[in-house]
């Protein structure tokens, strides 16, 4: 893992540059660097065999960074590890259907790393110790090709909203509270890059369609709230305000 700070046996996190907002701890270059303990594996998945490449560290702390060109090495350590993102990349909603349609799953990998080479947006990452065990996919929303021409999830207002469009956790690491944690650290990234709002698209667990994101519940936990327009299938749920985020944390 690239470009993050050392955290010392005190449980105390060296920074220079760095403040405070609740437990979250921020650069002023508002790279995310949220602390906390990571959960231990259950019984189950302690006798689970984990995959050689990956280096779990069950007692390290979580960091949550935004994805940047000295971090594409991380995002390709992930994507090499979970095959389901990789055959995506989180292009299914910047590109076009025709366009994703016409896309091979090499192809998509290098979009994505296109778009991090070039500054644009594209969410971030959480580690455990130095290891990627979970990804958001945040952006604003007008980079999200797919999601300007649904119908099913039109813009409900003008607002300059940033959209999360994708929550993937490693499965040694699921329903132990990381995707709320990832989604937490992505409104807080969105909100230093000056978005006014963050939107999700939560889905029921059991869905039969696109399940990666979210559920309403984690949203709800998440200081999020249902704005969804009257008559409209699809739920939209939106954070609008830091206050909010300061006090549920």
């Amino acid at each position: 893992m690239r470009g993050i700070a050392s955290v010392g046996k005190s449980n105390s996190l060296r920074l220079v540059g760095f403040f405070a907002v609740g437990p979250c701890i921020l650069h002023l270059d508002w790279a995310v660097k949220q602390v906390c303990n990571a959960p231990s594996q259950t019984s189950a998945q302690a006798g689970a065999p984990i995959r050689n490449h990956m280096n779990y560290q069950a007692n390290a702390r979580l960091l949550f960074l935004p994805v940047t060109a000295e971090r594409l090495p991380d995002l390709e350590e992930f994507s090499q590890c979970h095959g389901k993102f990789r055959y995506c990349s989180c292009m299914r909603w910047r590109m076009t259907s025709s366009a994703f349609r016409r896309s091979t799953k090499e192809g998509r990998v290098a979009a994505l790393e296109e778009l991090v080479r070039t500054g644009t947006p594209v969410g971030i990452l959480a580690y455990s110790g130095t290891t990627p065990v979970g990804w958001c996919s945040i952006a604003p929303r007008e980079s999200y090709a797919a999601l300007e021409r649904s119908r099913v999830l039109p813009r409900i207002d003008d607002t300059p909203v940033w959209s999360v469009v994708c929550l993937f956790v490693d499965r040694h690491f699921r329903r132990q509270g990381l995707t709320c944690r990832l989604l937490k650290a992505a409104v807080d990234y969105a909100r230093g890059q000056g978005a006014p709002a963050v939107e999700g698209y939560p889905v029921a667990p059991d869905a039969p369609s696109y399940t990666y994101m979210g559920t309403p519940e984690t949203y709800r936990r998440a200081g999020f709230v249902d704005v969804t327009p009257a008559g409209q299938k699809r739920r939209v749920m939106r954070f609008t305000t830091l206050t909010e985020f300061r006090q549920r944390n």
